[in-house]
């Protein structure tokens, strides 16, 4: 049970799907500013991302660039944020937040402000919650002297 939230994604699979820099990703909105100089590009309006199994939902999405380009030139996300009513889906679990911080270079992901996340009946609640993807640990915070929650579900035993 504690390895639900040990890391996202939990399964090698998953982890695969989220951090090969071979899938693309794939944004939904309404709108989308590209600025060159800045090396960013701003979706906006019901924003749906899709990497692999993983799914981001959020009111704004902001991408930023390496200025090095790959061996085919293209550019490396360097930087994901999303903000305003932020949810990420897989098969397993979903998180929702405020805001999501992720960073190429880390591999991590950090969710902030009434963060919750949940995998069946299992579910874990706090102010900042940051996953780092390469060593599958997982911080949970509070702030101002608040608490993290955690609800753990046994599992059912079979007769």
């Amino acid at each position: 049970m504690l390895l639900l939230f040990s890391g996202w994604p939990r399964s090698a699979n998953a982890e695969k799907q989220v951090t090969a820099t071979n899938e693309p990703i794939e944004v939904v909105a309404q709108t989308m500013e590209a600025d060159k100089k800045q090396q960013t590009a701003i979706f906006s309006g019901k924003v749906v991302a899709t990497r692999g199994a993983l799914t981001l939902y959020a009111d704004q999405l902001t991408l930023f660039f390496t200025e090095q380009t790959t061996q085919n030139n293209r550019q490396k996300i360097e930087r994901i944020e999303a903000r305003g009513k932020v949810s990420v889906v897989d098969d397993q679990r979903i998180a929702k937040a405020n805001e999501l911080d992720y960073h190429s270079v880390t591999e991590e992901i950090v969710l902030r402000g009434n963060v919750s996340v949940q995998e069946g009946e299992n579910l874990v609640t706090g102010d900042e919650i940051t996953l780092d993807l390469r060593t599958n640990q997982t911080r949970v915070k509070s702030r101002d002297g608040g608490r993290i929650k955690a609800i753990f579900q046994p599992e059912q035993e079979s007769k």
